[in-house]
């Protein structure tokens, strides 16, 4: 009898770890990840002064809603002042 529960608790474990590793991977196909990174440089023209670049990568052939709409909307909002830039603007 404890030769099956050991199994039984074995089998459990493995699925229960295959679970949140599947889920995890089509997690990590499916979200949007942005990453904001700043630079300055005295080498860069005044004219790039707060100038946005959206470097868009690995998408692995997914589709972020229909034609990207959920991909477009998201690089748009970043494109968007924020009301903390807006106070360090005026």
């Amino acid at each position: 009898m404890g030769y099956r529960n050991r199994k039984v608790k074995i089998i459990v474990l493995t699925v229960i770890i295959l679970s949140v590793f599947a889920n995890w991977i089509i997690w990590e196909n499916t979200s949007i990840d942005v990453s904001r990174i700043t630079i300055f440089s005295e080498r860069l023209p005044e004219s790039f002064f707060q100038y946005k670049i959206a470097h868009v990568s690995d998408l692995h052939n997914t589709e972020f809603g229909k034609n990207n709409s959920k991909l477009l909307r998201k690089i748009r909002a970043e494109n968007q002042p924020s009301a903390r830039q807006d106070k360090l603007q005026a």
